[in-house]
């Protein structure tokens, strides 16, 4: 396999350059011009063929939030999602990437890009993008909290049944459940 038959089986362009051994960057698919534009753009319509892709566009959104994922990268992921693809992603999975994105800068971005393209509502149907949500998220991140409390914000205004629901279906360890729970209930008791 050549370096530029690899690179073509990635999954964004600005995931598919490398350095060659004489230094020069090789980028056959313009990763460089999209990283210039703060872009998420698929290299190919091999994107589709694997839906952890979906959630990797949507972590790296909260890696880097100045970038935007590409119109065309939307629509795709956005077919995927109709097609059902999202609802084969094995849970573990699932939670695996939104942990990630969770402990990313700016987890808020990550539900942003999972809602646009429609596999929020298929892989957290209990969750919104409330304006009021993102921030608490995001405030949890700035504090640098762990991943416990930054679950917890998440999924406070859902009520324990969905945090009960969403941690059973997705095999979230328990100490993130656990205090997702408690704070779903005391959250719950206080507004009451």
């Amino acid at each position: 396999v050549t370096l530029e038959q690899d690179l073509v089986r990635r999954d964004l362009t600005i995931n598919a350059m490398a350095q060659g051994e004489d230094g020069v960057i090789v980028d056959p698919l313009g990763g460089q011009r999209d990283l210039e534009a703060r872009l998420f753009r698929h290299v190919s319509d091999a994107f589709a063929e694997d839906p952890v892709r979906i959630l990797r566009v949507a972590r790296f959104a909260a890696r880097l939030p100045e970038f935007r994922v590409a119109g065309d990268t939307n629509v795709l992921m956005r077919q995927m999602v109709e097609a059902g693809e999202v609802d084969a992603l094995v849970p573990e999975r699932v939670w695996q990437e939104l942990a990630r994105g969770l402990m990313e800068r700016q987890p808020s971005r990550m539900l942003l890009v999972l809602d646009e393209c429609g596999a929020l509502a298929r892989l957290l149907p209990e969750l919104d993008t409330q304006p009021h949500t993102l921030r608490v998220i995001d405030t949890a991140a700035q504090q640098d909290h762990p991943l416990e409390i930054r679950f917890a914000a998440l999924m406070r205004d859902v009520g324990t049944a969905a945090v009960e629901a969403v941690s059973k279906r997705l095999k979230v360890p328990n100490e993130c459940r656990d205090l997702a729970l408690m704070t779903a209930r005391e959250h719950g008791v206080l507004q009451g």
